[in-house]
């Protein structure tokens, strides 16, 4: 089975985005980090995935489809662990 494609949207000096990266690190999962603390475009992104402005903000693909992403908005350490168990 493929890995999981991840992609995390961060903005600077957020704790929970600095605990939602060192989770990810430690558990050896890779992603694509995307910075909304200054790039317009990317925050508005972020909203249209999600439906709010809130960080961090994780899409997990499901089932190896980038266009259907499971999405955790805010850090759920419980929540990833499920998403990404589910894709080993």
């Amino acid at each position: 089975m493929p890995k999981p494609h991840v992609t995390l949207y961060i903005m600077q000096g957020s704790d929970p985005c600095r605990q939602a990266k060192e989770w990810l690190d430690t558990h050896k999962i890779s992603y694509k980090e995307i910075d909304v603390t200054n790039n317009e475009k990317a925050a508005e992104e972020m909203v249209e995935k999600t439906g709010q402005w809130s960080v961090p903000v994780i899409l997990v693909d499901q089932d190896g489809d980038p266009k259907t992403p499971a999405t955790v908005v805010g850090f759920e350490p419980n929540t990833l662990e499920k998403l990404l168990a589910e894709q080993d």
